[in-house]
């Protein structure tokens, strides 16, 4: 079985393994560079909403919405913008969403036939506990709008604490980090007055 619980640090048992674990850490880092982009954006936007009245609308757009030709993506209210950009909002919980799926996918197509052939076992065998429950929620999310169902994330063993049948389902960036732990690879936590040591370079 590969399963990252040897020791704390999930150390490798075959290159592809470590292919995963590398790929984790790097697309976690992505998406906590864009999750830190929403409250800078917020900032940014603040003379857009901070005298908005019901009638002011936020335009996506590339280029000036008011010319012709220009490619517009829609628009939502400016007075909605904090609400949006805010702490576990929409924007931040689509976001998660995301990435919970393109990590299952990466898993499912490419590092978990790639851990069996170099482990010489069938992909059957290669078991993840955490990332089963991973397939039950991104099959809900997928094919069920996101609300938790009996056959899909109602069979979830590791993160049952996440779902209640019928309802949404919310992923939230401290759950994100929660899988990371039952995945067993963790981040480096530090004093931010001590030494930083070497780490891990992330991107190249």
């Amino acid at each position: 079985m590969a399963w990252f619980a040897q020791d704390p640090l999930g150390t490798p048992t075959c290159a592809a393994e470590a292919e995963w674990q590398s790929y984790v850490r790097t697309s976690v880092a992505t998406l906590t560079l864009a999750l830190m982009g929403l409250p800078l954006t917020l900032q940014r936007l603040a003379p857009v909403y901070i005298n908005a009245n019901e009638s002011n609308n936020f335009w996506i757009t590339r280029g000036n919405p008011q010319q012709p030709g220009t490619h517009r993506l829609g628009w939502v209210p400016s007075l909605q913008l904090p609400a949006l950009l805010s702490k576990d909002g929409p924007i931040e919980h689509r976001l998660n969403e995301q990435w919970l799926v393109n990590l299952f996918t990466f898993w499912e197509q490419v590092y978990r036939p790639l851990i069996a052939e170099q482990r010489g076992v069938p992909v059957d065998e290669v078991v993840v506990p955490p990332m089963g429950d991973v397939r039950h929620l991104r099959n809900d999310i997928l094919h069920h709008r996101g609300i938790a169902s009996r056959d899909n994330s109602g069979k979830c063993a590791v993160f049952q604490n996440w779902v209640v049948v019928g309802q949404p389902i919310i992923i939230t960036t401290d759950r994100l980090y929660e899988l990371l732990d039952a995945l067993h690879l963790p981040l480096t936590v530090v004093d931010a007055g001590g030494d930083w040591g070497e780490g891990r370079p992330l991107f190249g």
